[in-house]
């Protein structure tokens, strides 16, 4: 699903995976950096159901889109493989503050220095592997 929100040719959101629970990722290269969808895919084989919505652009955030899941499905997850400072965490904690009622995470990198090495070793030391986001997730919830 690609729905146009914005006056911009830039789509604003596109939900990549559908069910009851919210979980929005966003991240700097959405194709090559494949966490999110199967951490989904994980949680859904315990019988978690998330909704992934792929959030690819901070500024303009679709305010609407985040409340309406929000209100929905009552937990909003933000995964992104950065910082958790000034990211879609944060974006997504303004548009929802005093709007919607709903348990809040942010999954990322936290305030520390960055490391170097293969993406797969990087990620797995920041705890952003599909394991180690599920793993979190049901902490949340």
């Amino acid at each position: 699903m690609i729905r146009k929100t914005l006056d911009t040719d830039i789509p604003a959101v596109m939900a990549i995976y559908d069910a009851a629970r919210a979980f929005m990722r966003a991240h700097g290269n959405a194709t090559q950096w494949p966490e999110g969808t199967p951490s989904a895919e994980q949680l859904a084989a315990e019988g978690i159901h998330a909704r992934v919505i792929n959030i690819h652009t901070i500024k303009p955030i679709d305010a609407e889109c985040v409340t309406k899941y929000a209100e929905k499905c009552g937990n909003v997850i933000t995964v992104e493989e950065h910082s958790v400072i000034g990211g879609l965490g944060d974006a997504v904690a303004d548009v929802l503050m005093g709007k919607a009622c709903c348990k809040f995470r942010k999954i990322g990198v936290n305030d520390r220095f960055g490391q170097s090495g293969k993406a797969a070793d990087v990620l797995r030391e920041y705890g952003l592997t599909a394991d180690q986001i599920a793993v979190k997730i049901k902490e949340t919830l």
